[in-house]
């Protein structure tokens, strides 16, 4: 954790060879199961070390899908977020209003904003996305990667408009069914979350095995 503690207070990204090694490490103990990753990877390093560990596994990545989303709708939505630290419940003002304006719904206990969620710091951290992004979306669309695994960009400016695209992609590409006759969607039979879709749409590379 020493490399961590000493980037992370100045906005510096951790190497790519730690950051994928945190994640791999995790992703041996799921063997045979389905899973996502949300936003990783982020640059082409990490995207060949996770290619390289996965393939040693057996286990290639299948799919990875780059959410397309407007700039300025990035910018709203982190700009109405308000979360409880404590438990990282997240709310928006625009959408997903808490009962009572500024207290989390469940605790009562007082709401905050990230000290990042300000237009400077998107603005910084957005210009950084675009120039790892565009590689990593070069590499997933080389001969190299497609041979084991399929890229597809899902456009929208709401989650409205991107879900149906990603459910259905999911449940064609996996042949996902409900687990329960209660559970009538991939979000629910798959994710099994009602906090689902709370937080902001970034615009990021999922990628799911």
């Amino acid at each position: 954790m020493e490399h961590e503690s000493l980037l992370i207070p100045t906005e510096d990204l951790i190497p790519d060879d730690i950051m994928t090694k945190v994640l791999t490490s995790k992703l041996d103990t799921l063997r045979n199961k389905h899973w996502i990753l949300d936003g990783f990877p982020r640059t082409v390093g990490q995207g060949r070390l996770l290619d390289a560990h996965l393939r040693g596994t057996s286990a290639p990545l299948t799919l990875v899908i780059n959410l397309d989303v407007p700039d300025e709708v990035i910018l709203s939505r982190i700009s109405d977020r308000w979360v409880h630290l404590k438990s990282g419940r997240v709310y928006n003002s625009s959408y997903n209003k808490p009962r009572i304006t500024g207290v989390d719904d469940v605790t009562g206990e007082p709401l905050t904003k990230r000290p990042d969620d300000n237009p400077d710091v998107f603005s910084r951290r957005l210009k950084a996305f675009y120039t790892s992004t565009a590689p990593l979306l070069q590499y997933y669309s080389s001969t190299e990667a497609r041979a084991t695994t399929k890229l597809v960009t899902l456009t929208g400016a709401t989650s409205d408009e991107i879900w149906p695209q990603l459910e259905q992609i999911i449940s064609n590409e996996f042949r996902l069914r409900p687990r329960a006759a209660a559970r009538t969607s991939v979000q629910e039979a798959f994710l099994g979350s009602r906090s689902y879709g709370q937080g902001p749409l970034y615009a990021a590379v999922a990628s799911k095995l």
